[in-house]
C-alpha cells in the first residue's frame, strides 16, 4: 500500500493509503510481538514487550477504523440507515470508559481487557466498515462493467468481513461479551499464572465464542483462522492494488488517444477554418474584380447579397438603401433559399431593429436570449420571422446609406458569431465600395460627355 501510493494513480483509495500502511504495519508488529511474547523471553523483555502490546492492540484497531470509514464515507451517496455512523466518533469514549471499568472489576492481568475491548470496540467495527466500503466498491466497478476490479473489491470485503469475525469477535475467555465464563477467576489464574489451564468445561462452565470454543467446534485453533484471513486479506489487497496501477495505465492510453483525437479535430478545425479563408478571399477577389471591371452596380450588389447568403449559410440576406429624403429605408436587393432579385419597386422595411442601426451606424447580432418576436419581420417580401439576425450599416462620406443584413429563421440553425459579424462587414465595405465606384464612374461619363459636347462646340465655333 506504501508503495503504491508513492507510485500514484488515480482510484478511489489513493488518499487512505496512508491508513492502510498503517494499519498492515501497526498490525504486522502486533504479530511479532506476540509471536516474541509466546516463544519465550526474559522478565525484563517480556515487560517491554508486554508494555508495547498494550500500545499496538488499540493503534492497530483505531487506524483500521479510520481506514474503513474514510472509504465508506467516499463512497457517496450512503444509504440513509448508515447515518449514525458518525456516532463511532464515540468509541474512544466508550474504550476508556470500559478499560477502566474492566480494570477494576476483573482480577486478570490489563492486557487481557486491552486486548479484548480493542477488538470489540475497534477491530470488530473498523474491519466491518471496510468490508462494507469494498462491498460498495465492487457493487460500483460491477455497474460500470470493469468486471476485474469489481471482482478483487468483492474478494477484499469477504476479506475483511473475515477478518471481522476470527480477528474482531473471537477472543480470548473473560467474564463479559460473547466470550464470557461463569468461573473466569480460576481460568485466568491457571492461564497466567503458570499452571495448566483446566479447560473451562471441566467446570460444568459454557461460552459461546471463544478460542476454546474455536478449537472444539473446528479442530483448528484461532491462529489457523486468522493466518487464512490474513493471507486472503494480503492477496487480494495487493492483486487490487496492482489493478489499480492497470487502470491508471489504461487511463494514461484512454487520455492519450483523448489527446490524439483532439489534435485531428483540431486539425480539422484548422483544415476548415483555412477553407472557409480561402472561399471568403476568392469571393472578395471575384467580386473587386467585377468592380474594377466596370459591371453593372446591380449585378455586383446581387452577386454580394448571394454570396453573403452562401457562405454564412443564412436563410434570408438584405440590401437596403435610404430613399433620396433620406427617411426611409427601402429594399434595394434580396436573397432566400435559390432566389435572388433586385427589386423595382420601393419596398420599406420596417424592422425596427434594422432602422435603429441604420440611424445609429451600429452593428447589430442577436444572441440566444432573443426571441423570434423580438426580431420580427426582417423583409417586407418575406412574411416569416427571424430567429436570429446580424446588422451592419452602410456609411458613405460619414453619410448613412443603408444597411447590409443576414437572418436565419430555422430553429435547427446556430446563432452568428463575432466571425459571422466581421466577414459580414466585410462584404458591406464591398458593397460601399460598389456604390461610390458606380457614382465615381457615371460622374465621369458626366465629365466624358460634358468635354465631348465642348469640343464639338469649340470645333462648330472655329469653324464658322
Amino acid at each position: 500500500a506504501y508503495l503504491q501510493m508513492r507510485q500514484g494513480g488515480d482510484f478511489p483509495l489513493r488518499k487512505h493509503l496512508p491508513w492502510l500502511a498503517a494499519f498492515g504495519i501497526a498490525g504486522g508488529a502486533t504479530s511479532w510481538v506476540e509471536m516474541f511474547i509466546s516463544s519465550g523471553v526474559n522478565e525484563s523483555l517480556y515487560a517491554v514487550l508486554s508494555t508495547l502490546i498494550l500500545v499496538l492492540h488499540p493503534l492497530t484497531g483505531f487506524i483500521l477504523l479510520m481506514f474503513g470509514w474514510g472509504i465508506l464515507k467516499q463512497l457517496a451517496p450512503l444509504p440513509a440507515w448508515m447515518s449514525f455512523i458518525p456516532g463511532i466518533m464515540i468509541v474512544p469514549i466508550a474504550f476508556a470508559i470500559t478499560y477502566a471499568a474492566t480494570t477494576f472489576i476483573t482480577p486478570s492481568p490489563i492486557a487481557i481487557p486491552v486486548d479484548i475491548w480493542s477488538r470489540y470496540l475497534l477491530y470488530l467495527p473498523g474491519s466491518m466498515i471496510a468490508g462494507a466500503g469494498f462491498l460498495r466498491q465492487w457493487h460500483i466497478y460491477r455497474q460500470d462493467e470493469i468486471n476485474d476490479v469489481a471482482t478483487l473489491m468483492l474478494g477484499t470485503g469477504l476479506a475483511f468481513l473475515f477478518e471481522a469475525f476470527v480477528v474482531g469477535l473471537i477472543v480470548p475467555a473473560a467474564p463479559y461479551g460473547p466470550a464470557s465464563y461463569y468461573n473466569y477467576d480460576r481460568v485466568v489464574h491457571n492461564a497466567f499464572i503458570g499452571e495448566q489451564a483446566i479447560p473451562a468445561r471441566a467446570y460444568g462452565l459454557t461460552a459461546w465464542l471463544d478460542y476454546e470454543r474455536v478449537l472444539d467446534f473446528t479442530g483448528l485453533p484461532i491462529e489457523f483462522w486468522r493466518m487464512l484471513s490474513a493471507f486472503a486479506l494480503t492477496y487480494f489487497v495487493v492483486r487490487g492494488l496492482g489493478v489499480f496501477e492497470a487502470m491508471r495505465k489504461r487511463q494514461v492510453t484512454e487520455l492519450q488517444s483523448e489527446r490524439d483525437r483532439a489534435q485531428h479535430e483540431a486539425y480539422q478545425a484548422q483544415s476548415a477554418a483555412r477553407e472557409t479563408a480561402e472561399n471568403w478571399t476568392d469571393a472578395l477577389v471575384a467580386i473587386n474584380r467585377n468592380i474594377t471591371q466596370f459591371e453593372n452596380v446591380d449585378t455586383i450588389l446581387l452577386k454580394i447579397v448571394e454570396t453573403a447568403g452562401l457562405l454564412l449559410r443564412s436563410d434570408f440576406v438584405g440590401l437596403g438603401l435610404l430613399g433620396e429624403d433620406g427617411t426611409k429605408l427601402l429594399l434595394k436587393c434580396h436573397c432566400h433559399g435559390s432566389h435572388s432579385e433586385i427589386l423595382s419597386s420601393s419596398e420599406v422595411v420596417d424592422n425596427p431593429i434594422i432602422i435603429e442601426c441604420v440611424t445609429s451606424n451600429r452593428t447589430y447580432l442577436s444572441h440566444s436570449g432573443d426571441a423570434g418576436k423580438q426580431i420580427g419581420r426582417v423583409c417586407p417580401v418575406l412574411d416569416r420571422s427571424a430567429r436570429a439576425l446580424a446588422v451592419v450599416p452602410l456609411e458613405l462620406d460619414n453619410l448613412p446609406m443603408g444597411a447590409l443584413w443576414i437572418a436565419r429563421c430555422e430553429k435547427n440553425l446556430e446563432d452568428y458569431t463575432q466571425t459571422d459579424l466581421v466577414w459580414l462587414e466585410g462584404l458591406a465595405d464591398q458593397v460601399v465600395i460598389a456604390i461610390q465606384h458606380g457614382l465615381m464612374t457615371s460622374k465621369l461619363q458626366s465629365f466624358s460627355i460634358v468635354e465631348e459636347r465642348t469640343r464639338i462646340a469649340r470645333e462648330m465655333h472655329d469653324g464658322l
